[in-house]
């Protein structure tokens, strides 16, 4: 099966792991797409890239203008192309390239249309709202299925939107394991020893109410918890970012991490994993499922999280993780402080330690079911 796959950053870590997860299908997969850094991507991992354009975050308006400077880029491309079979979009920019691919290049291929997050212009009630939702509708119209994270995005957005929709396909963000090597018990790390609580909050850093919760709760319990931030932090979602961690004794900012490599040792310091996110309170925040929620759980970090979100409704359907159902501040104070809060914690670990390893990795099995769904799209004629 002959992949051809379009996405916004060529260079994300998510992306990376998409395109390993159609490798390890049997499929031929190629990339074509955008990218941020100085230089244009021509490979990622294994397989081939058709650079688009270089674009930059946080700049809706002209990332447009670069989707439709792309058209004749893809055009020129045409002879590489040919044979597509199926064609995966990964958001709505890139999708609208698909329609394009779809209707004069690759006429007899899928398109796929991949949503892992609904963003917030999609969710706005005025005409751009109405625009922005008339676009991804026309591309779900003329797609043959549609990937999603969490189902919480097909509840609360895709079916209250588009009468018309193709199939769902849940591809949550686990951690990719092909060949099974990480299906055993999760590793048996001695948990942190002795000192204050740890928190993790590893990924992309974009929640400013998140930073501001940590920073007073850290004050609050002076030197008995520590806060560990890692990842790629949205800087322009903040005020101060760096000047907040810099005045706060108990939060450290460690920079980037390789992922997988550095998972096990990231987490293995931590005592809780911070999978909290009010980005986008009430919309997509509440309805994801983010990549920290699996890697923190197969390495038996513990997760907070609210229950009020699918989150915590994930975790909760598992019987897993610390889900807080009161204000985040004051309940996980409590937690922290309490007498038998290390007890409570030892129990929860525990139960991470016995989860189901399928929770946490997307394997062979897996694979072979996503195989079989794409190769099932057949032939559009």
């Amino acid at each position: 099966m002959k992949i051809l796959y379009l996405v916004h950053i060529l260079e994300d870590a998510a992306v990376r792991r998409r395109a390993e997860m159609l490798l390890a299908t049997g499929s031929s997969v190629r990339l074509a797409g955008f990218y941020r850094s100085a230089s244009p991507v021509t490979a990622v991992g294994n397989a081939p890239a058709f650079p688009l354009g270089r674009t930059r975050d946080a700049a809706l308006v002209s990332r447009i203008g670069h989707v439709l400077m792309a058209i004749p880029r893809l055009w020129r491309l045409r002879r590489e192309i040919a044979g597509t079979e199926v064609v995966i979009a990964r958001n709505l920019e890139v999708a609208v390239l698909g329609l394009f691919l779809r209707a004069f290049i690759a006429r007899r291929a899928a398109l796929v249309y991949e949503s892992l997050d609904v963003h917030r212009t999609l969710l706005r009630q005025d005409v751009v709202g109405r625009v922005m939702r008339a676009i991804e509708g026309a591309v779900l119209k003329r797609s043959r299925l549609a990937i999603v994270s969490s189902p919480a995005f097909i509840e609360h957005h895709f079916n209250r939107n588009y009468p018309d929709r193709p199939p769902f396909l849940l591809i949550e963000n686990k951690i990719l394991d092909p060949e099974d090597r990480l299906a055993g018990a999760a590793p048996q790390q001695e948990p942190p020893q002795g000192g204050p609580w740890r928190i993790g909050w590893f990924g992309v850093i974009r929640c400013a109410k998140s930073l501001a919760i940590l920073d007073r709760l850290t004050r609050a319990l002076d030197g008995r918890l520590e806060v560990i931030i890692r990842g790629k932090p949205a800087y322009h979602e903040f005020d101060d970012f760096d000047g907040t961690i810099a005045a706060n004794p108990h939060i450290r900012f460690e920079g980037a991490y390789r992922n997988p490599d550095d998972l096990q040792s990231i987490y293995s310091e931590v005592h809780l994993t911070w999978a909290i996110d009010f980005f986008e309170e009430g919309q997509n925040s509440s309805w994801l499922l983010p990549n920290r929620l699996y890697e923190g759980g197969y390495y038996a970090s513990v997760p907070v999280a609210l229950g009020s979100v699918e989150t915590g409704r994930w975790l909760l359907r598992n019987g897993l993780g610390l889900v807080l159902t009161d204000d985040v501040e004051q309940a996980l104070g409590k937690f922290l402080a309490s007498p038998d809060g290390q007890e409570r914690w030892k129990a929860l670990r525990q139960a991470m330690q016995r989860a189901d390893r399928a929770l946490f990795l997307s394997g062979s099995v897996e694979h072979a079911q996503i195989a079989s769904v794409l190769s099932g799209l057949g032939r559009v004629r």
